[in-house]
């Protein structure tokens, strides 16, 4: 993301324009940071988890946990 932290958590305290209403006065600072933890958590590619796929006899395409 090209948002800098410091802007989500302001974002989440102040609001943003007709959308996402405020929440500073109802959450902690904490829960500000985790919130913003949690977005930049959902962020990352968790694609190199996914089984690989690879060749098999035949050509026909099986996962390696298929393959164990």
């Amino acid at each position: 993301s090209t948002k800098s932290d410091g802007h989500i958590f302001s974002y989440i305290h102040f609001g943003g324009v007709a959308i996402m209403p405020r929440y500073g006065y109802k959450l902690s600072p904490r829960e500000h940071w985790d919130i913003v933890n949690y977005i930049r958590w959902m962020q990352k590619d968790f694609s190199k988890l996914l089984p690989q796929k690879t060749a098999a006899v035949n050509g026909a395409a099986s996962t390696a946990s298929e393959e164990e």
